[in-house]
């Protein structure tokens, strides 16, 4: 039983190591249409709670 626990802690640990391993193949973009209408829809919440402030 003491084993078979092992074994799982293990596997699991084996398994959380695998998955939070970063890829640096991938490549991230600064810029995209997706992001622009992010940062004018922060733009404009900013404003807006400037305004009322």
């Amino acid at each position: 039983m003491k084993s078979l626990k092992n074994l799982v802690l293990l596997g699991l640990t084996v398994i959380l190591f695998a998955a939070c391993q970063s890829n640096a193949s991938k490549q991230y973009t600064k810029t995209s249409p997706e992001i622009d209408v992010v940062k004018a829809l922060i733009k404009i919440t900013m404003t807006v709670i400037g305004k009322r402030g």
